[in-house]
Formats: C-alpha cells, sequence, structure tokens
C-alpha cells in the first residue's frame, strides 16, 4: 500500500509540473522555469518507474514465496528439507523484505537519474541515454514474462501489462511529435504551434499516468472480494455507483405499476408461447451439445494428466488435504521414486541383473511407472545419504567383522532393503503415522516380510531377496493407491478447485496449438 501511495503522489506532481510547463509556454513564462521542468521531469520520471519496478518486483516475490510455501505444506512429508533451499525462502528477509528493497530502490533510483544526467552532456551518447530510461521497464517486461499466471490471483501481470502498453503508447507518440517540433524548431511563426504539440504531448502524458494510476487502485480492487452480500455472492470494490444506477433503472421499468393490460398481456403471452415451443427443441440440443463439451474437457484432464505438472499435482494434493486423505498420493509418489531408483540401477549393471528382468517383465515395468513431474520433491527416505548404515549392516553380515570386498549391487540391496522398511513403516505398518488403506492380503504378506527388522536385514536376505523383488515390493500398494486415487479425482472434478485446473489446461492446449501452427 505504501509504495502505491508514493506512486500515486508522484503521478499527481507530474501532471501538476506538466499543467506548469504547458501554462509558462501559452503564456509566455520565464524561460529558467523549463530548465526546472527538464530537471524535475527526469526526477519524477526515474522514480516513477522505478516504483513501478519496486511494486511489481514484492508482487512477484510475494507469489513466489506462497507457493514456496503452499507447496512445503506436503511436500515437507516427502522431504523435511523441501523449499528450505529455495531461493524465495532463503531470502526472505531481503529481497523479499520492504524495508531493504527500499534501500536498494533509493540507491538505484539515484543513480539512475545521477547517470543519465551525467550522460546527456554528450549527444553521441544519445542511444546509452535511451537505454537507461528504458532499464526499470525493461525489468518490468522480465518480471511480468515469469509471474506465474496459474498463482496470480490478483491479476498482478495484467496490471504489469496495461501499464507497460499505456507507457509504451505514450512513447511512441512523442517520437512523430518531437520530428514536426525539430523541423518547425526556428521558426518564429510556428513557435505558437510548438507550442501546441508540447501542450499536446503533456495532455497524452496526464492522461497516460491517470491510467496507470487507476490501474494501480481501481482494478485492483475489483479483483479482491471485500465481503458477501445477502445472498452469499462475493462482493467486488470499489462498487460501481453508475452499474447501480443502471440497475434501479431497469428494476423501474419492470415494475408491476408499469406492466400493460390484461389483453394485451394475453396476446403477448400466446405469441412467445408459440415461439418457446419452436425454440425448445434448439435448447435442448445446445444444452445437450454443452453436456457433451463439457464431459469432454473434463476427459482430458484425467488423473494421469495431474502427474504431468506440479501445478496440477499441488491442486490435487489440496483437495486429498481437504478430504484428510493425503496420505495416498504421498504414498504413491515415494513408491514410484524407489521403482525409479531400482529400476535406473539395474539397467546400468544390466549384466548383473540380466536373469532379473524377466521377473520385471521385460519392459513392462517400465512402462508401468508413472513419470512425476518437475518440482516434485526428491523423498528423504528413498534418496537420504544410507552410507554409514549400509556400511554398518554390510559389516555384520561377515564373520568376525572382517572387511572384505562388497559389489556394488550388494551395497545397493543393503540399501534398498533400509528403504523398503522405513517406507513400510511410515505408509502399511498398522497404527503408523500416514496409514494407508490397502487390503487385508496386501498388509498381511507387507507384515510378514517387513516387521521383523532384524530378520529383514538379516545377512540370510542378502542372497534370498532379489533386486527384481524389491522393486516389486510395493506395487501392489502402488495400484491400489492409484485406484483409490482415481475416486478421489472424481470428486475433485466436481469441486470449484477443478475449474481453474480446466482454464489453465486450456491456455496451455491454445498455447500449444498457436506453437505448432506457427
Amino acid at each position: 500500500p505504501n509504495i502505491t501511495v508514493f506512486t500515486v503522489i508522484t503521478i499527481i506532481v507530474w501532471i501538476f509540473t506538466y499543467i506548469l510547463e504547458v501554462t509558462r509556454i501559452l503564456f509566455g513564462g520565464p524561460q529558467a522555469l523549463d530548465s526546472v521542468f527538464d530537471i524535475l521531469n527526469i526526477i519524477l520520471g526515474f522514480t516513477f518507474a522505478c516504483l513501478l519496478l519496486w511494486r511489481f518486483w514484492l508482487s512477484y516475490y510475494d507469489i513466489q514465496f506462497s507457493v514456496c510455501l503452499s507447496s512445503r505444506d506436503w511436500q515437507k512429508f516427502i522431504d523435511i528439507d523441501a523449499q528450505y533451499e529455495n531461493w524465495y525462502f532463503q531470502r526472505k528477509r531481503t529481497w523479499g523484505d520492504y524495508d531493504w528493497t527500499k534501500r536498494v530502490f533509493l540507491i538505484c533510483t539515484i543513480a539512475l537519474i545521477v547517470v543519465f544526467t551525467g550522460v546527456s552532456f554528450f549527444s553521441f551518447l544519445a542511444s546509452v541515454r535511451f537505454l537507461i530510461a528504458i532499464a526499470p521497464f525493461v525489468g518490468i517486461l522480465v518480471i511480468y514474462c515469469k509471474t506465474p499466471s496459474f498463482y496470480d490471483e490478483f491479476k498482478i501481470a495484467q496490471e504489469m501489462k496495461r501499464v507497460t502498453l499505456a507507457y509504451a503508447c505514450y512513447v511512441a507518440l512523442q517520437f512523430p511529435l518531437a520530428v514536426i517540433a525539430y523541423l518547425i524548431r526556428g521558426h518564429a511563426q510556428l513557435s505558437l504551434i510548438e507550442a501546441i504539440l508540447f501542450a499536446v504531448v503533456a495532455n497524452c502524458g496526464a492522461f497516460v499516468l491517470f491510467f496507470i494510476a487507476l490501474t494501480m487502485t481501481f482494478w485492483v480492487l475489483q479483483s479482491v472480494d471485500v465481503g458477501f452480500d445477502d445472498d452469499g455472492n462475493a462482493l467486488r470494490a470499489p462498487l460501481n455507483p453508475w452499474r447501480n444506477k443502471r440497475q434501479h433503472h431497469r428494476r423501474a421499468r419492470s415494475d408491476p405499476s408499469s406492466k400493460p393490460s390484461a389483453a394485451s398481456r394475453s396476446s403477448k403471452i400466446d405469441s412467445t408461447s408459440s415461439q418457446q415451443s419452436q425454440q425448445q427443441p434448439q435448447e435442448e440440443e445446445d444444452k445437450t451439445t454443452k453436456q457433451k463439451k463439457k464431459k469432454a474437457d473434463d476427459a482430458r484432464l484425467s488423473l494421469s494428466l495431474m502427474f504431468s505438472d506440479i501445478k496440477y499435482l499441488h491442486e490435487l494434493f489440496g483437495h486429498l488435504a481437504r478430504e484428510f486423505s493425503m496420505e495416498m498420493l504421498l504414498c504413491y509418489i515415494e513408491i514410484v521414486q524407489l521403482q525409479q531408483s531400482v529400476l535406473l540401477h539395474m539397467q546400468q549393471y544390466k549384466n548383473v541383473y540380466h536373469r532379473q528382468f524377466a521377473q520385471l517383465g521385460g519392459g513392462a515395468m517400465k512402462n508401468n511407472i508413472a513419470a512425476l513431474p518437475r518440482g516434485t520433491p526428491r523423498s528423504s527416505i528413498v534418496h537420504g545419504d544410507r552410507e554409514a548404515t549400509v556400511e554398518r549392516y554390510l559389516l555384520a553380515a561377515e564373520s568376525g567383522g572382517q572387511h572384505r570386498i562388497v559389489s556394488v549391487a550388494q551395497r545397493e540391496q543393503v540399501r534398498v532393503r533400509l528403504i523398503s522398511h522405513d517406507l513400510y513403516r511410515k505408509y502399511a505398518a498398522i497404527g503408523s503415522e500416514w496409514e494407508i488403506n490397502i487390503s487385508y492380503e496386501t498388509r498381511g504378506r507387507l507384515t510378514a516380510q517387513l516387521h521383523n527388522f532384524a530378520q529383514w536385514m538379516s545377512a540370510a536376505k542378502q542372497d534370498e531377496v532379489k533386486m527384481a523383488d524389491l522393486a516389486l515390493l510395493f506395487e501392489d500398494c502402488k495400484q491400489e493407491m492409484y485406484r483409490l486415487l482415481r475416486h478421489s479425482f472424481a470428486r475433485f472434478k466436481r469441486s470449484d478447485y477443478f475449474e481453474k485446473l480446466k482454464a489453465y489446461h486450456q491456455q496451455q492446449i491454445a498455447a500449444e496449438i498457436a506453437a505448432a501452427a506457427a
């Protein structure tokens, strides 16, 4: 809010200086005021541009930081350190802090003004002046391109677009007027035309500045809910008084006292009923078409598509949190990461595991593992450092605890057994924190194998349990979780949150079609 106030004050002062300069030119004021106007124009121009950049940067940072925090709500259950290494999380007290960035803003603004003024003394550096002048707006353009539209609840990107386009139009208008002013300069009889041209530019600048101020206040508030009416509908601020007047006039025209007589009303009803009877089949057909189109749109957003984008996955986690069933997706993700890790190891050492690939069904197992979207946290259970624990169990497996040469396959087998037991304790063990809903047979089989940790990690299991067995150990759990997720996803499709995903998905499809056509 403070930045908006400062920006609006700068805009008002800038408009006021335009008014004074136009008055001076038209009514022949002192020439010294021309130099004062040029200096004020430079100071106010850079102050205004840097204030916009400061405002949009903090808005962009808040969006990224909120995404970081909301993602951590579920990612911390997979990786305890999730999002701690995020740049926005680590620099919240510097680049995300109002007071710290205020100092950076003041330093940058003063530096730009000083450099621009110094360069102005050299005519051959005109191109450098232009680059310095547009530098803040280049920063705004970069922020606009980086702002994630999916999480932009307050339409910050639209505000940046309107502000940048409005200012670009104003700058583009100055070029032809500057050329005309340059051509007629020196002609005393055309001095009035030059003054009028400057007045036109000044008025356009004032209009653009007023438009930008309106964008930063009125249109921003239009996207925010400030309360609810008597019917429970969201209210937006500020309310448009002209809209209320138009609604009042419509109610007055539809008042019962102004209705026609019964005879004219009956004749009108007969004519409208015949028209309605003709339109009814068409309306039913349109309704059926819309329903089919809606089903087709929903069908394109399937459960498998939720694993193609981290935004989809985040919204699905939000729905599961509201249903108190996050464990289904958490378990599914960690099992997939375990299977990916085991399969990658087996492919790297095909000469060791070539006989076990038949147990995995050749390439069928690889095709059965879902691809998780980019940005999914790496499970601390699956990808955590276990070297010390693995070494201890390898030594305990030897008689007398003597060192011997251990193959990579043996070391990996011990590591995967440790991971499997931790996943069992987290999800499948009775009474576990994230106990999943699986069949009696599946839970019984896992309990028989993994309940006794000492037996599971004994030396006898070194040769008894194969890597293919470990890859398929939680396969039944994964399949059951996916079936349960399908039921939750069907309920998710009936919620209001799903409409946001549909809109984003349609934008992605439209962008892909446009790119393919180009």
